[in-house]
């Protein structure tokens, strides 16, 4: 209790990770708020709230999805350079180019006929409604958390504390770096230098940044030159310039270090270029500049994250109301169960205590801490989509209860899809309240450790890294719930809840041996059976291994963005062919 009682430096090492995520979901829930009240007014204006259905409304969409895209793209792409980036191998730019088609422009069309539909009159009241039942309810109470708590942070800092107690460690800090981010990134420049090089060298003003942001530099060229962020007189030192070999295949890096004195840290509108060659240079650079915390990057991924996730939900809200009724119906049942909480209790009480179990690990018990976790995690999300879609489904069919749904105007296809809906947003909220506990537990952890290892100063960096890195696990592991979520699905349209969990269990063994089966039917090829066998389970059964990363996770390996991307797209489309055959089986399905 002592460390609760009196300003720590270890509560701020903890905290501010913590506040830096509330930050960026503070943000995005604002602008939601933002959105919202837009709507509202939209919704009153005659001949705007008459749109849905229409070819003006159509047009009116697709507007509106041009203007959004358009804004993504120049938002999120042009800045970080990646139209630049002419090293990037046609496979790999082509797979760059199908995952921003895929998410911007689907993206965009959600928001441009989303925006129509939610300000229809007949619409209206369900987007006036929408914050106050389901899963936007429950969302909402975390995201005002978020906000008080962000808020709080601020107002101590603010005041110092009190003497008692301080969340954040320098917060203005982290907000300039979030400003700074959008001119910040990778950057490039291809230019000529002259031979002979004039006195002091040829300035290149296209090659310009500010030094304290600067992390690398990196120079091609077809002729030996010399690099210098101050005139190239003949009195500078071999400690203020770079020389530089001539390179036409690789790159020459420079890693920008704090006692190095070739780049201050000031703004340079400029560098030097001296050919030393005997012809004319043609240089290449590129550069990365970082804000002084690029940390504060992942108040744009949780704001934008946030952001997406409500208005995914008015989406389907307002263009589908069958499936989004029947859904809504599907999470507050599933919610209401025993079986929802005990997984809920569960999984937070071992976030929490784990965090106090010796491991033996000699100084590495966070990686333990976070592969054991993950996996829990994990095994919850499944058994939880398992359970809902047996008893939401299959009970429902046994029982009768779906022939009086379907006895309304609602189809087959509406009640499928609705279903599985709603098993997505229990598992969702499931993950959002455990995901969002492990975060700021795994924050932690390094405060704790320090305490029972010789390690004693660290900055709050490290929690942060450490915090973050579950983040990429968290999403991939609620991916591979939504998979066997539309497995279940399939498989509750005609069997129980037990040969749901023991065909679904047989799955997870398979899915997750898959890449060894297969490596093994390629390595005995003389034996028809094994390929065979090999082949049908590649086929069939889904690839688990896409979303296992806990070696990455726990070996402080980065992941891919667009890896999370592929994964994403991997599940949809494994999902789409589930609930297709789901649909099939259940379309002559005798529920009477």
């Amino acid at each position: 209790m002592t460390i609760l009682l009196a300003q720590s430096e270890k509560i701020t090492n903890w905290l501010t990770p913590v506040w830096t995520l509330t930050v960026g979901i503070s943000i995005g829930f604002l602008i939601v708020l933002v959105l919202w009240l837009l709507f509202l007014v939209l919704g009153k204006i005659k001949g705007l709230n008459g749109l849905l259905g229409s070819k003006a409304g159509t047009v009116a969409a697709l507007l509106v999805s041009v203007a959004v895209f358009c804004l993504l793209f120049f938002g999120f792409s042009w800045p970080r350079g990646f139209w630049e980036q002419g090293d990037l191998k046609p496979p790999e730019w082509v797979r760059h180019l199908i995952l921003m088609a895929l998410f911007y422009g689907g993206g965009s069309l959600l928001i441009g006929f989303g925006t129509i539909a939610s300000i229809s009159r007949s619409r209206y009241s369900e987007v006036v409604a929408a914050p106050k039942d389901g899963l936007l309810f429950w969302t909402s109470i975390v995201c005002l958390v978020c906000v008080v708590f962000a808020g709080v942070g601020i107002l101590l800092y603010s005041q110092d504390g009190f003497g008692r107690l301080l969340f954040v460690d320098k917060p203005e800090k982290l907000i300039n770096s979030l400003v700074q981010i959008p001119t910040t990134g990778e950057k490039r420049a291809t230019f000529k230098v002259d031979y002979p090089t004039p006195p002091g060298g040829q300035k290149i003003t296209d090659v310009s940044f500010d030094g304290k942001s600067m992390r690398w530099l990196q120079v091609k060229s077809d002729q030996p030159i010399e690099v210098a962020s101050i005139p190239l007189a003949d009195n500078i030192t071999r400690q203020q310039y770079l020389d530089l070999p001539a390179s036409t295949d690789e790159y020459r890096r420079y890693d920008k270090r704090p006692t190095d004195t070739r780049f201050a840290d000031e703004p340079i509108d400029g560098l030097y270029f001296n050919n030393r060659g005997d012809g004319e240079a043609t240089i290449t650079v590129r550069w990365m500049v970082q804000p002084e915390y690029p940390q504060a990057g992942l108040m744009i991924w949780a704001g934008c994250s946030v952001v997406a996730f409500y208005l995914l939900f008015l989406f389907i809200m307002t263009t589908f109301p069958k499936v989004y009724a029947i859904a809504q119906s599907t999470f507050k049942t599933e919610v209401s169960q025993p079986v929802f909480l005990i997984l809920l209790l569960l999984g937070s009480a071992f976030v929490v205590a784990s965090i106090y179990i010796p491991y033996n690990t000699f100084g590495e018990d966070i990686k333990m801490y976070k592969d054991s976790a993950l996996t829990l995690i994990r095994v919850l999300g499944i058994f939880l989509a398992v359970w809902a879609a047996s008893k939401s489904l299959a009970e429902e069919i046994e029982g009768r209860t779906a022939l009086t749904v379907l006895s309304k105007p609602v189809s087959r296809r509406q009640f499928i899809i609705g279903k599985y809906v709603g098993i997505g947003m229990t598992i969702a909220l499931l993950f959002i309240v455990v995901g969002l506990l492990f975060y700021v537990c795994t924050g932690y952890k390094p405060v704790y450790d320090s305490s029972e290892s010789t390690v004693r100063d660290f900055a709050w960096e490290t929690c942060h890294l450490e915090a973050v890195s579950t983040l990429p696990g968290m999403i991939l592991a609620y991916l591979e719930a939504m998979v066997f979520a539309a497995i279940s699905v399939v498989i509750s349209t005609r069997l129980g809840i037990l040969a749901n969990f023991m065909i679904c269990f047989s799955i997870y063994i398979l899915g997750h041996l898959t890449p060894l089966i297969v490596q093994s039917a390629e390595v005995a090829e003389s034996f028809e059976g094994v390929v065979v066998f090999g082949q049908l389970i590649s086929i069939i059964f889904p690839v688990l291994d896409h979303f296992d990363i806990n070696a990455a996770i726990t070996g402080g390996v980065t992941v891919p963005t667009v890896y999370l991307g592929w994964a994403a797209v991997y599940c949809a489309l494994y999902g789409l062919i589930a609930l297709l055959l789901a649909l099939v089986l259940f379309e002559d399905r005798d529920l009477a």
